[in-house]
This record gives C-alpha cells, structure tokens and sequence, in this order.
C-alpha cells in the first residue's frame, strides 16, 4: 500500500495527522475525528481477502475485551476498497524506552500492568501470541497499553501455527506445537529480561541460529548484565524463561503479585481486583434477540430498511446486546451511528443533533446535494450549519405556515439522514438510539418520520429504551404502537435470564467459579436473573473480600455461605455502593446529580470544589467502582456520567435544601462563565437558577429559551413562557407569545383564557376581540365568535384594515355555520371598506373567504372571479404558498364546472409551486387532484400514477388518514382494470388502516367498495357481509353514508330476487341523494331503479327511469354509467320490438374510451345478442369471442378459486356462455 499524506481523508471522516508504522500486513496513521476533533489510532489493512479477514478477526478479539492496560478499539471502517480499525490513540513512547531511567521498582510495577493485561485475556482464553516491546505503548499517565492483536487466537481454536516475533517467541510455538497462555508468558520473560538486564537473552543474526537458541540453549542470568538486579527478579525471569511450559509461573497473575511485592506494593491492587472491566464478558441468553437484530440488517443490506426498539428493565442489558450487534455490524462493513439520551428533559431534537453533526463530514465528502438542498433547513435547529460553507451563501427557506414548515423540517431531517447514508460506501448503516425513553417529542416525530421513510433504503434504526421509566401512555409507547400496528416496525422485548443462563454469566465474570454451584445458585436466585444485579452481587462480594484469586482461578473466601449477604435489590446495591464512598467522591457524585447531563473534569472540580488530581483520582476509582461512565462529548472532550439514572435520583433526593441551592448556583455561574448558549444550555440554566433561588435570572433564561424554540418546537417553547411566567410579574408581550402558541398548538381553550387575561390586563382592542373570536370559533362557539368579532368592529373606529380583518373573520365563522349568503355578504362589504392597495394579506384573504363561499353556492363563475382575485393580490406580494394555494382553489372550482383541461392545468401550475417551496402536505394535495380528473377522464394510467405518488407521499409524512383514502382510490382504479387481486390488496389494507387509527368514514367508504368488489364478482355472500357492515356504521355518520350503504344493499337484494326489498331500498336512497342534491350519486340509483323495474318486467317504468338516468349522467360527465344507461336503453327496445342497435353502438363507442372492461363485456354480448336475432353470425360471433376474451382476461386475474367460481357462475355471466353455446349448436345446425 502506498503511504497516505497528512491532510488524507479516511472513510469519510478520518483525517490523517501523520504515519505512526508501517508494518509487512497493515499502515498504522494518527487521525483526527472530523466529528468531534478527537484523535484516534487508525490501521489500514489492505483489500485483499486474507488481510480482511486478518483485519476482521482483530476486530472481533479486542471488541470482547475492555480493561485498562488494553487499546480500546471503537469500530471496523471500509475505505477504498481496504478495511481499517479506529482504536484508541497511545501517544507513547513503548515500554521499553519508558524503562529508560526508571528505578527497578518502578519497571517492575510497569511489568505488573502488563501482567494485568495478559491475566486478564488469558482469562477470556485468549493468546496474544506477540508479546514484544513495540505492541506496548504507555499513555504518558504512567498507563501501559498492550494492543496489536493480529496474531491472537482463541485457545480452543490454538493450532501448531508458527507466530510472533523470532527474538521473543516460545520454544513450544518453534517446535509446531499448539501454544496456550504460558506461550505469552515466555515472551513475557523475553521482554523482562530485555527491560532489567538491557538486553536480549538470545541474540542471532541468522533466524534458524535463533531458534536454535529458544529451543535448546540455557538463558543466562539477567543479574551478568545488570549486577544490581536483585535475586527474586533474576529468578522469576528465569522460571518464564523455562523451556518447559509446566515449569513457568502459573499464570501472569501470579507474576504480577511477586512484581508487586518486589516493588513494595500491595498486590491485588484495585485494577486487578474488584474493577468494572472484569465484567467485560460474552452476552448469555440473548442469542435469539442478537439473531433478529442481524437479520433486520441484512433486510436493510439489501434495501428494505426498518426499525426495531428494544426494550427492558434496568440492567437486563440493552446496551449490552446494541455493542454486540454494532460490532457484528461493523464487521459485515455497516456503519453504525450512535446517539443518546442523557437526561429526562430533553432539548428539542437533541438526539437529532447528534446525528446531524456525526454525518456533516460523510455529507460534506460524499453527498454535497443533500447538505446544500436541505441544510438551509436544517440550520433552523442547528443554527452553527448556517456558518458552513456549503451553506452560509444559500437563500433562506421560502416561508410556509406553521404546520407546513414544521413539515418540511421533518421531510428535511429525513432526507438529509437517507441521503447521506446512502452515500456511504458501506453495505448498510445502523442507527442505534440509547436511552430513548428520555426522547424528547421533537427527536421522538422526527425518528418516526424516518422510520416511514426508510423501508426502500439501506438504513435500519434501533431504539432501546428502559421500559421501568415509561408510565402508561408515554408518547414513546404511543408511537412505537402506532408504528407496529402500521407494520413499520418491531420490537424486542428482553426478559431476566434463566437459571442455567445466570449460571453462564457468573461463570464468564468469574473463570473457574462454576465449580462452586452453592455459590453460584445463591447469586442467581437472589438476582433473580437480572444481569445488572448479577454483576453487582459479585462486586460486592469482590469488594468484601469473599471471593478471592488463587492459582488463577475464582473461588469463595469462606465456607459459610450463609454468612455471605448480598444486595437483593439494584437499589441496594447502589445504596451500598455510596455508602462506600468516601467524602471527595459522594462530593463529586452530588455534583454530577446536580448537572444531569455527562460534565468534563473541570466542570465536575468546580461544582464539587475538590482540586483537579484528586477528582482525577476519584473518577478513575469511580469507574471501577461501575458508578460512573467516561464518553467523549460533541465537541470531542472527555466527559463523564453517572451510569445509571437511579443513582443521580438517589444522590439528589439525599442532598439538603441549602447544598442543593449551592450546586445548583455554582452550576449556572460555571456554565455563564463559559458563555453556554445552546438551546440545551438555555433550558439547563433557567433550571439551575430557579433551584438555585433565583427565579429573576431564571426567567431570563426561560424566555431565552421559549423565543429560541418558538418556530419549531411549539410544546417545549409553551413549557419555558408557562414557567417564566409563574417566576415573575405577567408582562404582556411574554403573554401574546404564549396566546400565540397555545392557538398555533390547537389548545383553544387555553389560548382563550390567556386572551381573557389580557383582555382584563390590557382592555379592549380590535386585535384583542380578533384574538377572543377566532378561539370562539375554532371551538365551535359560533355566537360567542361574531359576539367578540362585533365588539371588535365598534371598537376599531376608522381603522380600515383592522375593521376589514375582524369582517374576515366574521365570513369565516358564517362559512363554519353553513351561512353562505352572509359571508358573501360580509366579504364585499369588508373589500369596500379597505382603501386601494391596501393591506395585500388582508384583502387576498377576504377574496379567498368569498371564494369559497360561491363554492358552496355552486355559483362558479362568481368563485372563479373571487380566487382569480385572491391570486392577483397573492402574485403581487410574492407569496409563494398563497399563489400556490389560489391555483389550487381555482383548480377545483374547474373541476366542478367539468372543464378537466383548465382543472389540470392550475392544479399542474400548483404543483410546480408546492414543489419549489416545500409544501408537501400541499404536494399530496395536488397529486390526489390531478388523479380524480384523470379518473373522470378514464386516463387510468395517469390517474394510478398521480394517486400512487399521494400514497408514497402520505406514508411518507405518516398521514395516516389520507393514506387510507388513498389506498381507496387506488382500489378503485384497479377495479376498473379488471386487476381484481390488487384491488382487494388495497381495500384490505385501507381497512386494517381505518380500523387502527378508527377512522370510521374511511372504513364506511371500504367496506362500501369492497361489497362493490364481491358484488362485481358475483360474490353475494360477502358483497352482504361487508354491505352490513356499512349500514351499522351508516347510522351514526349520518344522511349520505345511509344513502351509500341503502343502495348496495337494493342492490344485493336485487341479485337475491328479493323485489320488494330491493324496490324499498333503492327508492330510499333515490330520495336521499335527491335531498343532497348529489347528481351522479342520484343517476345511478336511477340507474339501479331502471335495471329493477326491466327484471320485473315493467318496462315502460324502466325505460322511463334510465332516460332520467342517462341525462343526469350526461349532465355530470359520468361517462361509465351514460354507457350502462344507453346499453340498458336499447335493450330494453329490442325487448319492445324496436330498434335498439344504435344505443348498443354509442354505448360500446362511449366504453371504448371509459376503457372497464366489467362495462364493455355486457355491451357486446347484448350487440352480440341483436346480430344473432338478425341470423347474422359471423358479427355476433366477434362480438361474443370479444366479450368472452374481457371475461377471459379478468379471470386470470383473480387468484383465489372461490372468487373464480363466483364470477364464472354469476347468471349475468352464465347467461352470456348459454347464448354462446345456443348461438354454436344453431350456427352448427344450420352448417350441417
């Protein structure tokens, strides 16, 4: 490989510094962190299949292992082809050269720490199998650092492979047979010697001399070399240097003792005692969890991303099982993003944050696009993207209303996230959510909006959250239901381990305590399989002495178990766990309860007023001690936290009123001092100066707070105005922003009250009584509404525009309560009063208002004139969203005229504008109207496109509802195609989405089109189940729904020859759609009523009936039903002996360009049926083979067999394959 410059960026996000070596397999760089600044150790292996899987395996063996004397390694990257591991930067220099000029007793306790090491992978049984002076690295904290594990094995898997280094490798591993951890402990002894007499024990220029050497030749003794050194050590090098395996220490634990004692220190010291890495153990009992985890990556590996949560009790190990698979996933080359929760409240999108600023370096390396199209956006709520480059020149958002921006912001977020991604080289990326249950709102319908989004894509997203923390209700249980019941997601519930599973836990903490089963048995049942608390239980014991290390192997101190009592409870245990501390560290654990949040080491040594080494001190042991956590911040610092969210409540509630008022001030002036002014910091401050006593300072921060998060986050900016307000005197201007928020957040009766208080606070005002009746009449208090707006208008005086908005408002309260005339009325004479060019949104809004008010009198030219108006002015003042919405209006007043060409035409013009601006609650708007005119054009094709894009949009922003309609109408549209099968598809999930989110006029409108469907097939026992259904929930959704549910059910009793009930049925539901003056709904039940009266042999009824049929069909453009009206015309005059040849032409002309075939068959058999009347065979053949071929074809798209035979045996059909059969034996009777 060739050596990559300084400035080099690796995997999108890795800049190299410098090259740290270079070895035979592998480059090892220093590199910074794009996205944090911190540095890292980065090794390069190259792309060939054996150096990847050299590569893998290191990976896998340093992810099992965490212990102070080992690099950490953080995750497995692809680049260019190569793959490389991101470990834990060791500045240096190797141990050797560290010895230089160190006191005996000091190299000894260096060895100790690498003792330590190797105890404790010997103890996972693994080999390091390279144990020489460049593989140990110190920290410059006097830490020494045992890493490169590229010659590791696992000792069950050890082969007669010949590894390591010449000038330290074993006489066993020379001579090809297996090693085992006293392999390492003779290099152990090389590097000894080599540290305390200065130089190797062998030495050869020739690698076959060498050998010779390791194998047969007597070390001397170190002390020839250094003749200060004292026995013991020339002894102990010696017995690690012995030939004979069996004749080595023991174990390195055994080594690091007597280096101890020769150092004069106490062995077992902390770290290899009671100290957290110890529980660095493989996972037990969640194999089928970790197997469901992998295989939703591998959907998302091939394109089918999706979403799990997994959820559990404290300790049960959630963050466990995420490490595992995040070390699966970055082997299978999937990039994992991390983000977490730290505490209860949450700013808003703080987990959204985290992973933004993770992905600026990949967006800003590979996917430029979506970091200039969305990051105008995405500055919104992270203001520090508006500096970038990329960003800082582009024009701000067009604006939208509220609901609509906040909208856009989601679809922004989402796309930002795909897009990036799916940018990445990896195979797939995994985004892990920890602590979720704390999620704030806005992160929490961000996530969802992701989560709808992601199932084309190659992103899979996991939640884990504490499921102990979530009270019934929490909006994190609602959304992981709603995302469930929408099949959008799956959760993993982890439940306490077995007793064999507790027992394989404690024996992988402990090697060698399995044989101690009373032992065993004891911590288990009182755990009561909760990994956390088993863990805990054997810290304890650790800490008490007993249980002790002998002869490498885990054994109780005591015979009496009964005498041993462990902790029963979490609680417990953390309660024991401070109660072990001493003064300086319960210090620090106050403090850090204080802050909530994870605090660097200055910040900690300010609150809790202990000097910088000493708190450095204590959180080392505090560490160990599994109370705190260290994780590197946004800004790359080290911090630290409390590990688990029961401590920091059980050391706040400890604290005294005046110590907690005391951290709490210290901790606002710290943060003012460092100038902390993001939105997290804002809410965090108003917090500690109102514990602190504060409530003026905290009102400042409060209202900071509110002001910042007004645009986007409606709930959290309510919380901090509602707390301002309660700390200080009830300013007006704190006042109208909190009104304004409460009617923007649909709370209508509270934005009223607070306009009450206003009112009293401030007396009246136009704007005030505006306030009062828009609140009246978004509650439907409709008198109190135009009560409020009147005292409004004898207010105002001669103020023109605040007289015309408050006679907006009243026409807007007039449209509400069905007062058509009245708010035509109020507009023109509000238009009067406003002087010319007056205010631009006033007057648009007052024209729009009339607009819809001619709608609703179905005076459309007039509403045409008024929208045509509301553009003009909206052109004019250059509101996107308004001329968008105005060709919208104008659109469907086109639509109702049924001239579709200028109908399309300014939905099409509206389109291009939503689309520009971002609207896309108003894209899906425009899609759904483009598809209903190229419905009522019969361009199928077209129409299927426009409503499928409004369901891709739908499910897109999870608007459920308009999902459900749909899916309806794409039903619908099937149906017509004769694609029987994914009409059903579509009803069926139309219903399963009504039914979960109980939409009950959607589920009315399915189960009406899916009696349609079965009733089509010929299916009359389900066409009545489902048309039963409709009539129960017809009763309660009123007069139209009745009217629906009524005719279907004519219908059906029709097919049953049930005439009375079907004459009653349909003549009721004729007399409903009359009264609603519903003109297409009315032409088919005359339809329906005709097609009776033909059966019952009353023809002249039925005649006169489909006459009122086809004209008011023809009257609203229905042209399905004006071909089933002129074919049912001329028959019935063939039935009266008359001509009925040219109704039969121009039905099957009119169906040519409907293009159903359900319509189209039944014509030319009855056309078949006249030339065969006529004895003109060869016409009525063609015209019987081409209905016979439309049957034919929608046969084969029925899939299931009782279906098929509904539809061959319904009488219409078998009628039609009777005449054909007659039509043959009379053409074949005349032929013979």
């Amino acid at each position: 490989m060739n050596i990559l410059p300084s400035g080099h960026i690796i995997a999108n996000k890795y800049l190299t510094l410098e090259l740290l070596g270079q070895g035979s397999f592998s480059q090892v760089y220093k590199a910074k962190d794009l996205t944090d600044d911190k540095i890292y150790a980065v090794k390069i292996f190259p792309g060939n299949l054996v150096d990847i899987n050299a590569a893998s395996h290191e990976f896998q063996v340093l992810s099992e292992l965490a212990h102070p004397n080992l690099a950490r390694v953080y995750s497995y990257e692809s680049y260019q082809g190569n793959c490389c591991l991101v470990m834990e930067f060791i500045p240096g220099p190797d141990i050797l050269a560290a010895c230089q000029g160190l006191a005996i007793e000091e190299r000894c306790l260096l060895t100790a720490q690498l003792c330590d090491a190797l105890e404790y992978i010997h103890s996972r049984r693994i080999i390091h199998l390279d144990v020489k002076p460049s593989n140990i690295l110190t920290d410059g904290n006097g830490s020494v650092k045992l890493l490169d594990f590229g010659q590791a094995s696992y000792a069950a898997n050890a082969t007669s492979r010949r590894t390591g280094t010449p000038a330290y490798i074993s006489p066993e591993v020379i001579a090809g047979q297996a090693a085992d951890g006293r392999s390492d402990l003779y290099s152990l002894g090389v590097l000894m010697f080599q540290m305390f007499a200065g130089r190797l024990p062998f030495e050869s220029s020739g690698a076959k001399e060498l050998a010779r050497k390791h194998l047969s030749q007597p070390p001397p003794l170190p002390s020839s070399f250094n003749r200060s050194l004292p026995k013991p050590i020339d002894s102990l090098i010696l017995r690690l240097l012995n030939k004979d395996p069996a004749l080595r220490p023991l174990s390195a634990g055994e080594v690091s003792e007597q280096l101890s004692l020769l150092a004069g220190a106490q062995p077992g010291r902390a770290v290899t005692g009671r100290t957290s890495f110890i529980f660095k153990s493989k996972m037990v009992g969640r194999d089928k969890e970790l197997s469901e985890l992998r295989q939703a990556l591998n959907n998302a590996v091939g394109g089918q991303g999706g979403c799990l949560f997994v959820s559990g009790e404290t300790g049960i190990g959630r963050t466990k099982l995420l490490n595992e698979f995040a070390l699966q996933a970055q082997i299978s080359e999937c990039q994992v993003i991390w983000a977490r929760c730290y505490e209860e409240q949450s700013a808003a999108f703080d987990i959204i944050l985290q992973i933004i600023r993770q992905l600026l370096p990949l967006a800003q390396g590979c996917c430029h696009q979506a970091l200039t199209e969305y990051g105008p956006l995405l500055a919104e709520i992270c203001p520090a993207l508006a500096a970038l480059p990329e960003i800082r020149d582009l024009p701000p958002a067009p604006l939208l209303p509220a609901g609509e921006k906040h909208l856009r912001r989601l679809d922004a977020i989402s796309q930002f996230i795909i897009r990036t991604l799916e940018s990445s080289p990896s195979a797939a990326a995994a985004l892990l959510l920890e602590s979720i249950q704390w999620i704030d709102r806005e992160s929490l319908e961000a996530i969802c909006y992701l989560v709808r989004n992601v199932p084309k894509y190659r992103v899979l997203l996991v939640g884990s959250s504490r499921s102990d923390d979530l009270p019934p209700g929490h909006h994190l249980l609602q959304a992981i239901e709603s995302l469930t019941v929408e099949n959008l997601a799956e959760q993993i519930f982890l439940k306490r381990l077995g007793q064999g599973e507790a027992a394989e836990l404690l024996a992988n903490v402990l090697p060698g305590i399995q044989s101690y089963r009373p032992l065993l048995d004891r911590i288990a049942a009182q755990a009561e399989g909760n990994p956390l608390l088993i863990e805990e239980s054997v810290q304890q014991l650790l800490d008490q002495g007993l249980v002790v290390k002998r002869r490498g192997q885990w054994q109780p101190a005591i015979r009496d178990l009964e005498r041993i009592n462990l902790p029963g409870s979490l609680s417990k245990a953390m309660e024991s766990k401070l109660n072990n501390l001493s003064a300086s560290q319960l210090a620090m654990v106050q403090a850090m309860s204080v802050m909530e949040r994870p605090s660097s080491l200055d910040e900690i040594a300010a609150l809790s007023g202990a000097a910088t080494p000493q708190v450095s001190l204590d959180l080392t042991d505090l560490i160990n001690r599994s109370l705190l956590a260290a994780i590197h911040g946004p800004d790359g610092r080290q911090l630290y936290g409390l590990n688990h969210s029961a401590i920091a409540k059980m050391v706040y509630q400890s604290l005294s009123p005046q110590a907690a008022k005391t951290l709490h001030r210290r901790a606002a002036e710290m943060m003012e001092q460092e100038g902390r002014s993001s939105l997290q910091d804002l809410s965090s401050l108003a917090r500690h100066w109102e514990m602190a006593g504060r409530p003026k300072k905290s009102r400042e921060y409060h209202l900071r707070a509110g002001e910042t998060l007004f645009e986007y986050s409606k709930g959290q900016a309510i919380f901090h105005f509602e707390k301002a307000l309660t700390q200080g005197p009830n300013d007006a201007a704190s006042m109208e922003r909190l009104q304004k928020l409460y009617y923007l957040s649909g709370e209508y009766s509270r934005a009223l009250k607070l306009a009450r208080e206003l009112f009293e606070q401030r007396g009246p005002s136009p704007d005030l009584f505006y306030k009062l009746g828009r609140c009246q009449e978004r509650l439907g208090n409709y008198d109190d509404s135009m009560e409020y707006f009147r005292q409004g208008l004898a207010v105002a005086g001669n103020n023109p525009e605040a007289t015309a908005r408050l006679m907006g408002a009243m026409a807007v309260t007039c449209l509400s309560r069905g007062e058509y005339r009245t708010a035509e009325r109020t507009c023109l004479d509000a238009l009067k009063i406003l002087p010319e060019g007056g205010r631009g949104a006033v007057e648009a809004g007052l024209y729009n208002t009339l607009g819809q008010a001619y709608w609703h009198l179905a005076e459309w030219g007039q509403a045409l004139s008024a929208h045509r108006q509301s553009l003009a002015i909206k052109e004019r003042e250059g509101s996107l969203y308004g001329i968008a919405a105005s060709y919208n209006n104008l659109g469907l007043v086109y639509y109702r005229m049924y001239d579709w060409d200028r109908s399309a035409e300014c939905h099409q013009k509206s389109f291009a504008i939503r689309e520009k601006i971002g609207d896309i609650s108003g894209l899906a708007r425009s899609y759904n109207n483009l598809a209903l005119i190229y419905r009522h054009l019969y361009d199928w094709e077209k129409a299927l496109d426009y409503h499928g894009k409004c369901l891709q949009t739908m499910e897109r922003i999870g608007a459920s509802f308009e999902t459900a309609v749909s899916l309806i109408n794409i039903g619908l549209i099937h149906k017509a195609r004769g694609e029987w099968d994914q009409a059903l598809w579509n009803y069926n999930r139309a219903i399963q989405l009504a039914v979960n989110i109980g939409a009950r006029d959607v589920m009315q409108d399915a189960f009406i089109r899916k009696a349609e469907f079965y009733l089509s097939l010929g299916s009359l026992k389900d066409a009545d189940l489902f048309c039963q259904k409709s009539l129960d929930l017809a009763r309660e959704l009123g007069r139209l729904e009745t009217g629906r549910a009524v005719n279907l059910s004519g219908r059906i009793a029709h097919m049953r020859h049930q005439w009375a009930k079907a004459k009653d049925d349909l003549s009721k539901a004729r007399e409903i759609f009359s009264e609603l003056d519903i003109k297409a709904g009315e032409a088919y039940i005359l339809k329906n009523l005709a097609d009776l009266h033909r059966e019952l042999g009353q023809l002249e009824e039925s005649s006169a009936l489909a006459d009122k049929s086809l004209s008011l069909a023809q009257r609203v453009e229905e042209q399905q039903l004006a071909a089933e009206a002129m074919l049912l015309k001329g028959e019935l005059l063939e039935l009266k002996g008359l001509e009925g040849l040219k109704y039969l032409e121009w039905a099957l002309e009119i169906a040519g360009r409907v293009n159903i075939a359900e319509t189209t068959w039944p014509i030319l058999s009855a056309i078949a049926r006249y030339w065969a009347r006529q004895k003109r065979y060869r016409p009525a053949l063609e015209n019987y083979q081409k209905a016979l071929q439309l049957i034919k074809q929608a046969l084969a798209n029925i899939s299931q067999p009782d279906l098929k035979t509904a539809y061959v045996l319904s009488p219409v059909r078998r009628r039609l394959f009777k005449e054909i059969k007659r039509l043959k034996q009379e053409v074949l009777s005349i032929a013979g």
